[in-house]
C-alpha cells in the first residue's frame, strides 16, 4: 500500500518526532506517531486543518510504501468522546503488536488515516518511496476564514 503524507521539508523524515513532542489526535506528548492518509487529497485536507489560517512555504508531499504484508489494527468508528482518541493510541503503541493502526479520517470519516509506530520492529521496511514540492492551495485556506 502507498500512503501519501504533507510536510515542512524539513521534516522529510518517519520518525515521528512532531508528534512525540506535541502529541496528536491519536496520541499524547512522548510517543512518536507518523500519521498518514490514504490518498494525497486527504493528506492536503488534514494538513489544512492544522494550518490555523497561515499558508504554509516550502511543503513535500510525501509517498510511503508501506508493505502490504505487515499487520495492522483497524478502528472501524470514531471515539465519541475525544479523551478516548489518545488513550486508544497510547495503548496500541504500549501494546507493539502491529506496527499500522488505520483510523477514519475525523475530517472525512470514510477515508482512512494510516498511523506508523516508528519505534516497532517491523517498521523499519516502511520507506519514502518519492517526495515532490507540494504548494497548498490558498483558495482552501480562505475557505476555512
Amino acid at each position: 500500500m502507498t500512503v501519501a503524507r504533507i510536510v515542512k521539508d524539513k521534516y522529510v523524515d518517519l520518525t515521528g518526532m512532531g508528534a512525540k513532542l506535541y502529541g496528536a489526535r491519536w496520541n499524547s506528548p512522548g510517543s512518536p506517531v507518523v500519521y498518514t492518509s490514504s490518498c494525497g487529497a486527504l493528506a492536503a485536507l488534514e494538513y489544512t486543518a492544522h494550518v490555523g489560517g497561515m499558508i504554509p512555504r516550502r511543503l513535500k508531499l510525501l509517498w510511503i510504501d508501506v508493505p502490504d504484508t505487515l499487520g495492522r489494527e483497524e478502528i472501524a468508528g470514531v471515539p465519541s468522546n475525544p479523551a478516548q482518541f489518545r488513550q486508544y493510541g497510547d495503548e496500541w503503541l504500549a501494546r507493539q503488536k502491529e506496527p499500522l493502526l488505520v483510523v477514519p479520517s475525523v475530517l472525512v470519516p470514510a477515508q482512512r488515516n494510516i498511523l506508523i509506530n516508528p519505534q516497532h520492529p517491523h517498521a523499519a521496511v516502511i520507506r519514502i518511496q518519492t517526495e515532490a514540492p507540494f504548494v497548498l492551495d490558498s483558495r482552501l485556506l480562505l475557505q476555512l476564514l
